[in-house]
């Protein structure tokens, strides 16, 4: 029993999370005027945010592409797109740590047979997103701060510098090689060997294939404030562009709390965010489901994906 649990350890705290957070929130706004809200959406301004959100998919596929063209690996635009999407379903359904990126990582390894170089692009093309929105999260900080509490401005502060500054030292290749150089031989499993090997795929995709990631991150981010105000938009709220800038980034960061795709920690973000400017608490509510509703579509499209590929290859295997 304890090795179960141990097992699962991780599972079970994303899922007590995503609850918990969601039993602070919701009750607290009220269940009947978010449903209210949600029920007078505009399926038209909806509708464009699903299919913002399906272009941001394909968009970072072509992110990935860079990177492994930098690398050598020469993998067809529409291969990395169906990864993506069936990468977003694992993501945005399932608690367990085998998510998307896992997935994204194992069936790139099985197509081009280069494990090291698969984990590493993957983790750049994380890393390379991640760091923009950070970016965006500190130059949008000195005109937010009459609008979020200092506590709230000072995390996401320490957060943004704590994270570009990782990611500068991830690219000094003489810093982390002297500090792979300090990992002692004869480990089990050649693990020094196998450090080694993930670095190289990291930082060997070269400084181009980096300057286009980071271009395409930057794209995406913006489609991403749009898909966000498509989204209030369908809720009837109706504010400045320029507060998405603002919203979007510290949002997004809120999402890399541990948790069941984004619930909870999505809903305590928006409904800390939004009311400062006058949104009501049950319109930032159903901003917030609805923007997971968004995602969960986009999922199930790589679910489709993924259970049509599963039958193609067992009719393959079973075909003499």
């Amino acid at each position: 029993m304890r090795e179960v649990l141990r097992r699962h350890l991780g599972n079970l705290l994303k899922i007590g999370i995503s609850v918990g957070l969601l039993a602070w929130v919701l009750p607290r706004i009220g269940l009947a005027d978010i449903w209210r809200e949600i029920q007078s959406v505009q399926l038209n301004w909806l509708g464009l945010a699903f299919g913002l959100c399906v272009l941001g998919t394909a968009l970072r596929a072509y992110r990935w592409q860079a990177l492994l063209v930098g690398l050598g690996l020469h993998v067809p635009i529409g291969r990395l797109i169906k990864l993506y999407f069936v990468g977003t379903f694992f993501n945005t359904f399932l608690p367990s740590g085998f998510g998307g990126d896992v997935v994204r990582v194992i069936e790139l390894a099985q197509d081009s047979h280069r494990a090291h170089e698969a984990t590493g692009t993957v983790l750049v093309d994380r890393l390379t997103g991640i760091l923009v929105l950070l970016a965006m999260a500190l130059l949008a900080m000195p005109f937010s701060l009459n609008l979020i509490s200092p506590a709230l401005a000072a995390a996401i502060a320490a957060l943004a510098v704590g994270g570009l500054v990782g990611g500068w030292l991830l690219f000094q290749q003489r810093l982390l090689g002297r500090v792979i150089g300090l990992i002692p031989e004869g480990l089990p499993f050649g693990a020094k060997r196998q450090v080694e090997k993930l670095y190289a795929a990291v930082a060997g995709s070269g400084s181009r294939a980096m300057g286009q990631a980071l271009g395409i991150s930057l794209a995406f981010n913006v489609l991403l404030i749009f898909l966000n105000y498509s989204i209030a938009r369908s809720v009837g709220v109706d504010v400045s562009l320029s507060y998405f800038f603002l919203f979007v980034p510290p949002t997004s960061l809120a999402l890399m709390v541990p948790s069941v795709g984004g619930l909870g920690a999505r809903e305590w973000a928006y409904t800390e965010l939004w009311p400062k400017i006058g949104v009501g608490a049950a319109e930032a509510g159903a901003m917030s489901l609805l923007n997971y509703a968004v995602n969960a579509a986009t999922g199930l499209i790589g679910a489709a994906i993924y259970v049509s590929d599963s039958l193609q290859t067992m009719i393959r295997q079973r075909s003499p």
